[in-house]
């Protein structure tokens, strides 16, 4: 008996080392697979953002993927501050009193010489395209623009409007001076041959196109609360490829884009 008491001492020695060698090796592992699924969630992380930060940036230009033509045109035609190309005039909104525009007369219009680079390419490409566009409407000095408007709340007088109404109508229909689109030399109306520009054939191809030069529909329909103007289908408004690409994304009308282009500084 007092000779097996040394030996069976020893032997549990033994089995201690071995029992903390397998809890250590244990440890090792389980510290080991835990920093394997830290990297692997790491990795699954950076490849998240990286491709959240990819397609994010994709969503801001997605309007400039549909068609080359967009790219091209963004590189080709001249850039302008957004004090230039998101200059808000409406109801509510005066035209800036230092606001300094650079008139030019194009096929019988007056328009804002920065814009035309722009415009003469559209016309371009759509005889290109076998379409026929006119032009009309254009710059309208802001007392020239009041007196239209005077003239026009007193026919509305004349046909039984109340003063409010008329006014009210009349500044939904026209404008005000000052306080009219018109003042800013950056908006014109297209026309075509056919009967109904609606449903013309050069509607239907300014929708699709007129963005790729920097225009888009100035007094959208569905927008009438937002630009508390009636909707127009010929007006359209000069603001970069930049710009009107986005406002195509996001199916914004001017008043609706600058506040959220002001949300996003902010």
């Amino acid at each position: 008996m007092g000779k097996n008491r040394p030996e069976k001492v020893v032997k549990t020695k033994r089995q201690g080392r071995k029992e903390k060698q397998v809890k250590r090796l244990r440890i090792y592992m389980g510290i080991v697979a835990v920093a394997a699924c830290i990297s692997v969630i790491c990795a699954l992380l950076l490849a998240y953002f990286q491709v959240f930060h990819q397609t994010s940036g994709q969503e801001e230009s997605s309007a400039l993927e549909s068609t080359p033509q967009w790219e091209q045109n963004a590189q080709e035609l001249p850039v302008y501050t957004d004090d230039f190309n998101l200059l808000l005039v409406n109801s509510y909104e005066k035209l800036p009193d230092d606001w300094e525009s650079q008139i030019q007369s194009f096929q019988g219009i007056q328009l804002d010489q920065r814009i035309l680079p722009a415009l003469e390419a559209l016309l371009e490409k759509a005889k290109e395209d076998g379409i026929s566009l006119g032009v009309s409407g254009g710059y309208v000095e802001a007392s020239q623009q009041e007196q239209l408007y005077n003239q026009y709340v007193q026919t509305l007088l004349e046909q039984g409007y109340s003063q409010v109404r008329a006014e009210d109508k009349a500044q939904t229909d026209l404008g005000k001076g000052g306080y009219s689109e018109s003042q800013t030399g950056l908006s014109l109306d297209f026309t075509s041959s056919e009967e109904n520009f609606l449903s013309s054939d050069a509607y239907q191809w300014l929708m699709e196109h007129a963005g790729e030069f920097g225009f888009v529909q100035r007094f959208p329909q569905g927008k009438e609360e937002a630009t508390g103007r009636k909707a127009s289908d010929s007006c359209f408004r000069y603001v970069g490829v930049k710009h009107a690409g986005n406002m195509r994304r996001l199916s914004m009308c001017l008043e609706e884009y600058v506040e959220y282009i002001q949300s996003q500084q902010n």
